[in-house]
């Protein structure tokens, strides 16, 4: 039986819900810096909310890598610990997307950082093994989507 074909009722839901809602999940990665607006509420630029939804997602991630790692039949210390790399990268680049709001470059540096995150978090996720397979695939595409959306963010920074 393939690795594919061994989900219960349930969990085909589980992942058509999460499916739905990471799709829905990269909008806020994609809309900034296609339609680029230049004023948010509460004063902030689309490069810096760019920035900040995406020190959020690091934040979520690392925390699904938390704990998978502290609930896994055998608690796998390493990694509960590298999971505190993808909020500790996404907190110091939101600072300096913050930081550099009066310049666009030092804020573009940060939404290419981001994407570097993003990616090497794709690959530690792809490679994990206790993740379900439609997880992992799932992570692949929104890894790809929300890496080239932060590419284009930094561009047009």
């Amino acid at each position: 039986m393939s690795e594919t074909s061994r989900q219960s009722p349930a969990s085909e839901k589980q992942a058509q819900l999460l499916t739905a809602l990471g799709v829905l999940g990269l909008v806020p990665f994609v809309v900034p810096p296609v339609l680029g607006f230049e004023a948010l509420a509460g004063g902030l630029d689309w490069r810096t909310a760019q920035a900040l939804y995406g020190a959020t997602i690091l934040g979520f991630l690392g925390g699904v890598r938390a704990a998978c790692a502290a609930f896994a039949q055998t608690p796998r210390l390493a990694d509960i610990v590298l999971s505190m790399a993808p909020p500790l990268a996404g907190y110091g680049l939101a600072a300096v997307a913050i930081g550099g709001r009066g310049s666009p470059g030092a804020t573009g540096q940060a939404l290419f950082g981001l994407a570097i995150a993003f990616a090497v978090q794709g690959v530690w996720d792809l490679g994990a093994k206790d993740l379900p397979y439609w997880y992992r695939r799932l992570r692949l595409l929104l890894t790809i989507a929300a890496t080239l959306a932060l590419i284009a963010g930094g561009l047009r920074a």
